[in-house]
């Protein structure tokens, strides 16, 4: 039952129940295959889920194993292949591919147009039996990871909810971030990494998805021959101590540096009830989910006592225990504010924003550890000539594949995210990088920034990056394009004026405009860039230095 419970949860992420072929196998090696026909559109994605998560890290409890590992066998080097050739055939097929570590299991999913399965379910394959650690990629994920620990860690609401679970689960393994200590995560070595990777990415701890336009029984007999030599290994046992029930009511109340006072109410259940986990989660979407529902309704709409209030229950094969919880943001400070807003007609002429062309840095101290940066400039409307070439200049910063990205990760370990955001209005536009660092790596990242903003401005764009772009584009489009998507992006494209059909021209448009064309506009908007830089004040205790 608890086997079944867990499958159905992946399925509910990642496919729709229409009525097409669903098929499973356990091969003989143990590993569990699940496919899933969805003809709604030609895009096929694959998913294996690793049965470890931080919860099954044995001696390295609380180091974040797990998760650090996930950065190094994601598109990352295997015997077969080096990092950089999964980079390019990942830009090669359009790929949306990504990852994630929770606390049962490690995830590893991507997505493509028809035509390029083969070489996706090749890939992947290839990344869950023959990683191999490689050297500077670890060295270099290790920095990424340090500043992913900043942003997830030492913002207020972070610390309440690890703080939460510390409380909640006092003996289950549960208690630990995902992410892990700082302190224990930097202790981990190349060949710990490499070590827990033979150790638990085994098939017989896997459970491999595929979803989309193909035939059933032929993908499943795909999957089974590309991971037919992959060996089943013994499991060690990782010790997994139960949260048992507790009797009677805790509370605990904490003081951390939010207005908001959030609440978490907790209750654990044993894994003998996990077969009621859908009908308790059936339950709460009644109380919870809708804006109608009773106990939602009657906290936020007429009592006005909270922000929000939400309800789930968790529960599957891989936890020795499971919860339920409720969860709400109090409005104490909201209802006062609102209690002094008038509730009368505001009389008012219409006016339009402009976005300034300043030139200069500003720094802000705060509480936080995290430094956060933005590269603020003027840019086109969306009546302007310029909008289309401004949109442009967005695709070739823009995605891991990008070169903004690159810059900041691929070349240099400055910060844990970057991007490009171009946002834009009738009568205005905006354009800015963003991105997020330690404090130590503030000056160089600026300056990393700064530098593809003039590159653009002084070197010219090649015609193969601006092709490459457009068709990297084009490729994602058809893999997030079905019948269900099509009506919003049509609906959005003829609102904001640029025409119903725009989705069917703008490919098109794009290859109209010239390197000449990026090389002007660059000139003309990246003249004058706002430098806003949020940083730690001296008092704030650093986690990472």
């Amino acid at each position: 039952m608890k086997k079944l419970i867990l499958i159905s949860m992946l399925l509910l992420i990642v496919v729709l129940l229409n009525g097409n072929e669903l098929m499973q196998k356990t091969l003989p090696n143990g590993m569990e295959i699940v496919v899933k026909e969805n003809n709604l559109n030609e895009s096929i994605g694959f998913y294996c889920f690793v049965k470890t998560g931080s919860v099954n890290e044995g001696q390295y409890l609380g180091a974040g194993i797990s998760h650090y590992l996930e950065h190094i066998v994601s598109s990352g080097t295997t015997t077969f292949r080096t990092e950089d050739e999964y980079e390019k055939m990942g830009k090669e097929m359009g790929a949306l591919v990504n990852a994630y570590t929770s606390h049962a299991v490690t995830a590893f999913y991507i997505t493509v147009d028809k035509p390029y399965k083969d070489m996706a379910l090749r890939n992947l394959s290839q990344q869950m039996q023959s990683c191999i650690c490689d050297s500077f990629e670890v060295a270099r994920e290790r920095e990424v990871i340090l500043k992913e620990i900043v942003m997830r860690s030492t913002p207020p609401r972070s610390r309440i909810h690890q703080r939460n679970n510390e409380l909640i689960y006092p003996n289950s393994n549960k208690r630990y971030p995902v992410i892990g200590y700082t302190e224990l995560y930097k202790t981990i070595t190349r060949d710990e990494l490499q070590d827990y990777y033979n150790a638990r990415y085994a098939p017989n701890n896997m459970i491999f998805v595929a979803v989309g336009d193909f035939a059933a029984e032929e993908m499943l007999t795909q999957i089974e021959e590309t991971f037919k030599d992959f060996t089943r290994k013994q499991l060690d046992p990782v010790y997994l101590p139960v949260q048992n029930p507790r009797s009677g009511s805790l509370e605990y109340i904490e003081e951390f540096d939010v207005e908001q006072p959030l609440v978490f109410s907790t209750t654990i259940i044993s894994t003998a009830d996990f077969g009621d986990i859908i009908a308790l989660n059936t339950a709460m979407d009644i109380l919870f989910g809708k804006r109608k529902s009773p106990i939602r309704y009657k906290l936020v709409e007429e009592l006005k006592l909270v922000n929000y209030v939400y309800g789930y229950a968790s529960g599957s094969d891989v936890d020795t225990e499971g919860t339920i919880v409720i969860g709400f943001e109090a409005k104490d400070i909201a209802t006062d504010i609102k209690a002094h807003i008038p509730n009368k007609r505001i009389n008012s002429e219409k006016f339009y924003s402009i976005t300034s062309g300043l030139n200069d840095t500003f720094v802000n101290e705060y509480k936080f550890e995290q430094v956060n940066i933005d590269l603020g400039c003027k840019a086109p409307s969306i009546n302007d000539d310029d909008f289309v070439v401004m949109q442009l200049i967005e695709m070739i910063l823009s995605g891991s594949r990008g070169r903004l990205h690159q810059a900041v990760r691929g070349d240099n370990d400055l910060a844990y995210y970057a991007f490009p955001d171009y946002r834009y209005g009738e009568n205005d536009g905006s354009f800015r990088l963003t991105s997020q660092t330690s404090i130590d790596k503030k000056n160089d990242l600026v300056r990393v920034m700064q530098n593809e903003l003039e590159k653009l401005k002084t070197e010219e764009v090649r015609i193969e990056e601006i092709t490459s772009a457009i068709e990297e584009r084009e490729k994602m489009l058809r893999t997030i394009l079905n019948e269900n998507s099509m009506p919003y992006y049509i609906t959005y494209y003829e609102a904001i004026g640029l025409g119903y059909d725009y989705i069917d021209r703008v490919s098109d448009i794009y290859k109209q405009v010239s390197q000449e064309d990026i090389q002007r506009v660059a000139n003309k908007y990246f003249e004058n860039v706002a430098i806003i830089i949020s940083e730690p004040s001296e008092d704030v205790e650093l986690m990472v230095e």
